[in-house]
């Protein structure tokens, strides 16, 4: 589709045409997160639904089928933010999922990769915020800043607990016998 007005013989380059579900509305910015438990293997130009799992099990699609940037750190993809262009609304849901998120113990928000895009419909978001939500996020502008900062923390912590906890099994075995096991595992 054209990103632009064109009239006859205009010159087509990669910068005036867009595939249809790469459209940018008036109200379209690039979001970055790194709150959300991210799939393993995740890379730039994968298509994902972000959603929001309550401690009961229940589940939810925030927004679906976005298209992702994985930014480079130091030469490294990251393992734990993605960016990604939401709409006003989507942006809005998102702020509110997060909210919720970090009100309930237990609650994540993750995401999920589509396999193959171009043959798979979106899914049909399924959350909706309560109105305690709504009116806590537009009469607090702080409260989403300050609930992104509490779930990494939780979510640093949880990855501290389990990492002590890896740590502590490995250091039951020897060093020597944990050198050769690893050797015959390789081999």
């Amino acid at each position: 589709m054209a990103k632009i007005d064109m009239q006859e013989k205009t010159v087509l380059t990669s910068n005036s045409i867009a595939q249809a579900d790469d459209l940018v509305s008036d109200s379209t910015r690039l979001q970055e997160y790194n709150m959300i438990m991210l799939s393993t293997g995740l890379t730039t130009d994968d298509y994902i639904d972000i959603r929001l799992r309550m401690p009961s099990g229940v589940d939810y699609v925030v927004v679906s089928k976005k298209k992702i940037e994985v930014p480079i750190v130091d030469g490294v993809e990251s393992a734990s933010t993605i960016w990604v262009n939401l709409t006003e609304e989507e942006t809005l849901m998102m702020s509110n999922a997060i909210v919720e998120a970090y009100m309930m113990e237990g609650a994540i928000l993750y995401t999920t990769k589509y396999i193959e895009p171009g043959m798979q419909v979106a899914s049909t978001p399924t959350y909706i915020p309560s109105e305690a939500v709504i009116n806590l996020v537009q009469s607090d502008p702080n409260i989403v800043e300050e609930a992104k900062t509490a779930m990494i923390s939780r979510f640093n912590s949880y990855a501290e607990q389990t990492r002590n906890s890896i740590n502590g099994e490995i250091s039951q075995t020897e060093e020597e016998d944990r050198e050769t096991n690893l050797n015959t595992g390789v081999s």
